[in-house]
């Protein structure tokens, strides 16, 4: 059983390793700012100002993507849709563009390809208005869906991510959204694509590619399996990418790194901080008696216990267990009935007294009380029932002899 504090979607949060975050800050990256997650242990390990509010130029364009989607549900998405004039309407000129013409007819799945590996504003423009009638208005729904998933601190003007007063997101939200995401296949099939070739209806050929996974190849780096890039005068070069080496994964996801279109220094961060991981840290399966806590549970007979071992953890290649400490931050006890999902504490685990994993202590299932403890709850309430009733008797005999009396008195 492993339990882990979530933002709604299993994102786990903890105050990241200090000494994993000076040495992430020792790579020297462009970025400004960056949140670095662990898919194996489910936790962020690294961060630099995740919860500062930013635009995020084309990575809102994951929750464009993953937000259409989720409103097609079952829809046939070789159905054909027709570009209209609408859709090029006001479109600003910094917008990127999939090259959708106007009186064109191109298949749903080629549109939501458009959205992600060119990041066509006019692609993002086009499910809106097919879905909402309006070519923005499937931002009322990304808000929507922002809010659904748990990310709190997001507020979406515009379907394809340009810089907009009053738009705003986190890294963290970003995180939330990404971990969310991932877990649809076809959102995972765009994401991870190089390339996409199709067809218009007219027989126009046509050609998508994912540059940053390009690019990645080409520096050798063949370990990134899925990307979205962004840039924007505020957002600068901004990165989300997953990347997957022997069965480890991360996701790191970069804001603000320098613009210069032949380096490409979003990339260049993220395959440093990849390859470092890569060199330095592995994923292990930890297997301890002190990751098993049995707790008393106040209107239980039986303890309760809550299973931590084999919890994946993010540590160093020369992992020596007995540096490995395990804490329990406890609330009060808890008292029967207790409700599926209820939190009575944490879990922290530290390497070399640096906090590494925390995970939230909570039940998995509703516990009622001990049967004896029922019972006993049982003869309570029927004691109190029958004190009630005696004292109602009590009371009204004692009224009706006062009223006796009183007649008697009157005589």
């Amino acid at each position: 059983m492993k339990i882990l504090l979530s933002f709604l979607l299993t994102v786990m949060f903890i105050s990241p390793s200090t000494k994993l975050n000076n040495k992430i800050e020792n790579l020297n990256l462009s970025s400004e700012n960056y949140i670095l997650y662990s898919i194996n242990a489910e936790q962020v390990i690294a961060s630099k100002n995740e919860d500062l509010r930013i635009e995020a130029a084309s990575l809102n364009k994951v929750l464009t993507l993953i937000t259409a989607i989720d409103l097609l549900g079952d829809e046939n998405l070789y159905k054909t849709l027709v570009i209209e004039p609408e859709v090029f309407e006001d479109i600003s000129p910094m917008a990127s563009l999939a090259g959708l013409q106007i009186g064109e007819s191109y298949k749903l799945i080629d549109i939501l390809y458009g959205i992600s590996l060119p990041s066509g504003a006019d692609a993002t423009r086009a499910i809106s208005y097919y879905l909402t009638g309006s070519v923005e208005g499937l931002a009322n729904e990304m808000n929507k869906k922002a809010k659904e998933i748990g990310m709190t601190n997001t507020k979406i003007i515009n379907t394809s991510g340009l810089d907009a007063e009053g738009q705003y997101t986190t890294l963290t939200d970003l995180l939330i959204l990404i971990n969310y995401a991932r877990k649809n296949d076809l959102f995972m099939n765009i994401f991870q694509s190089i390339h996409y070739e199709f067809q218009s209806k007219d027989g126009v050929n046509m050609e998508f590619n994912n540059f940053i996974l390009e690019e990645s190849l080409e520096r050798d780096f063949p370990y990134m399996v899925g990307a979205k890039s962004g840039y924007t005068d505020n957002a600068k070069f901004s990165l989300m990418s997953i990347a997957k080496k022997d069965n480890i994964e991360y996701i790191f996801i970069s804001h603000r790194a320098e613009i210069d279109f032949d380096s490409i220094p979003s990339l260049e961060d993220a395959i440093k901080v990849y390859e470092y991981l890569f060199e330095n840290y592995k994923s292990t399966k930890l297997n301890r008696d002190d990751l098993i806590l049995n707790t008393k549970i106040r209107r239980r007979i039986k303890n309760y216990q809550f299973d931590y071992n084999q919890t994946e953890a993010i540590v160093p290649i020369d992992f020596d267990e007995s540096f490995l400490e395990v804490r329990y931050n406890l609330k009060q006890e808890p008292i029967a009935p207790v409700k599926k999902g209820t939190v009575i504490g944490t879990q922290l685990v530290y390497y070399d007294g640096e906090l590494i994993q925390t995970n939230d202590i909570i039940f998995e299932e509703n516990v009622g009380r001990s049967f004896i403890f029922i019972i006993f709850s049982l003869f309570k309430w029927i004691g109190i029932i029958i004190l009630v009733l005696a004292f109602l008797v009590l009371a009204i005999r004692t009224y009706n002899i006062q009223r006796h009396k009183s007649k008697y008195r009157r005589k």
